[in-house]
């Protein structure tokens, strides 16, 4: 379940099988960086750009993979604190892929890059 305006979908079942993740599944990993104080949270995000795709980001913050627009980062989160983005200009690394929420708000890949393969737990199928 997701309990956030990440994604828009809530409720998703979850499946053991990661061994093909690919553009446009939604993966469940855990994660933890500066922003979450280093505290370990479980996420949901859907897989935007993949392995050896093109990922660029221009200087309006506009990211971009394989030329195709997947999102904007933005400089402030809505608590007001400062995010620093995540820059990358050229192929998605092997074994690596950028998460991303589907709402402008999410805290995602735009802010701490890419996430290797490895670190996914279960892909998860949307129900609503």
């Amino acid at each position: 379940m997701s309990i956030t305006k990440s994604l828009s979908h809530r409720l998703y079942w979850l499946d053991k099988d990661t061994a093909k993740i690919k553009y446009g599944d939604y993966v469940l990993f855990r994660h933890s960086d500066v922003a979450t104080q280093f505290i370990e949270q479980t996420m949901i995000k859907l897989v935007k750009c993949d392995e050896g795709d093109v990922l660029t980001v221009n200087e309006k913050k506009e990211l971009y993979c394989n030329n195709a627009f997947i999102g904007r980062a933005k400089d402030k989160a809505l608590n007001g604190k400062k995010l620093v983005n995540f820059v990358w200009n050229g192929p998605v690394p092997p074994g690596m892929f950028l998460p991303m929420g589907d709402h402008k708000d999410s805290y995602d890949g735009r802010y701490y890059g890419f996430l290797p393969k490895s670190k996914v737990l279960k892909k998860a199928h949307p129900v609503f």
